[in-house]
């Protein structure tokens, strides 16, 4: 099979797309750790090369170190240096007097550009985006000093653990096999990624202060260019959870999306999301397992065909690679990957930026036969 690379798409939005990185402290139950983070904004015009795929070459060994990702061997070299359209230190737009602000969590083993698509979108629509990496859960972060940290194995080995020990005391042992009540018992008791959720919704709500801090640092490039009276949040996969928890938690969450992830430690099966939430997924069958069936706060973009991996970059770079595999694929990556940016950018119009206009029914009928919404009455 021949592997072509694609190209990502063109950014829709009038401006150009700038970048810089850094990182900040977050406390926690074992102290300080330190967290990456890229942001994207709206840029004026640029000149010169934009940024290759991954930051850094030796990502990709760091990956391959995971079984997860060694199937796609063949395309992750090109991938690493395939173009963006993202600028790094470009000059801000100076268009606006504040910008909305979305920040994003990757998936579990991922990393924190793997929604490029959607993170260059929504800077070229005006958003300012800090994509977060979590460090010792996404295959690489890169601190502050130039060193890298990997996949902290200790964790993986736990959540196996979990995974084991649960479907031994149901006497089952295919995943595919859980009922609905088996579902949601498995999101309470896989404490491990409850764990991580709860603490990557701990670097988000330290984001917000570092946030809020940037935006009154006259040294800050975005100075006073910050729209800091609330967030919107996105993820995906478990990043996806932990966007939903993180709302559960702090009033500054104006809006928050998950994309694809199951929403481990069942807190939203307790009680209804205080800010409106997206779920975008493949399917409606997992969902009563994850969340109040009746929750008016949250609504449901089911993309019938899709897979897993095509709610995030994969789904523009290795879509022939996941069709050859995955059988039940009946949808192109690149479809869903526009449909989930139409609906992201519509969902943080309406919540984020508060534009009475924005409709997330106008923006599923652009999708005719692909995407089902399911809105719950208010």
């Amino acid at each position: 099979m021949t592997l072509l690379v694609p190209r990502l798409p063109e950014p829709s939005g009038s401006y150009a797309v700038g970048f810089y990185d850094g990182t900040f402290m977050c406390d926690g139950p074992e102290g300080s750790e330190e967290i990456a983070f890229r942001c994207f904004y709206p840029a004026q015009a640029v000149t010169g090369a934009p940024a290759s795929y991954y930051p850094d070459p030796q990502m990709v060994e760091m990956q391959l170190t995971l079984p997860l990702y060694q199937s796609f061997a063949p395309l992750l070299g090109a991938i690493a240096e395939m173009p963006t359209h993202s600028y790094g230190n470009a000059p801000v737009a100076e268009h606006e007097a504040e910008f909305p602000v979305v920040v994003y969590s990757h998936g579990y083993m991922s990393f924190h550009l793997s929604n490029l698509v959607q993170h260059e979108e929504l800077a070229s629509r005006g958003y300012v985006v800090f994509a977060l990496s979590h460090p010792g859960d996404a295959f690489c972060t890169i601190l502050g000093d130039g060193s890298k940290v990997g996949i902290n194995n200790d964790t993986i080995a736990r959540a196996t653990d979990d995974n084991i020990r649960f479907m031994q005391k149901i006497g089952k042992t295919d995943p595919g096999s859980l009922t609905l009540d088996e579902i949601s018992d498995y999101l309470r008791e896989c404490h491990t990624m409850t764990e991580r959720v709860e603490a990557w919704a701990r670097h988000t709500v330290a984001a917000f202060d570092e946030i809020e801090r940037i935006a009154n640092d006259p040294r800050s490039p975005l100075y006073k260019r910050l729209d800091t009276a609330g967030f919107g949040l996105f993820g995906h996969s478990l990043g996806g959870a932990s966007s939903l928890h993180t709302a559960l938690l702090d009033k500054r969450v104006r809006a928050a999306a998950n994309l694809d992830g199951w929403q481990y430690g069942a807190g939203l099966l307790k009680q209804n999301i205080p800010a409106p939430g997206l779920v975008i997924s493949t399917s409606d069958h997992h969902l009563p397992a994850n969340f109040q069936v009746d929750d008016p706060n949250l609504t449901h973009a089911i993309i019938p065909g899709s897979t897993h991996w095509f709610y995030c970059d994969m789904a523009v770079v290795a879509n022939e690679v996941l069709k050859a595999v995955e059988p039940t694929i009946s949808i192109d990556g690149p479809v869903v990957s526009t449909i989930t940016s139409d609906l992201l950018n519509v969902f943080f119009d309406q919540h984020v930026r508060q534009d009475k206009n924005a409709s997330l029914q106008t923006a599923a009928s652009r999708h005719p036969r692909k995407v089902i919404l399911k809105l719950q009455p208010n």
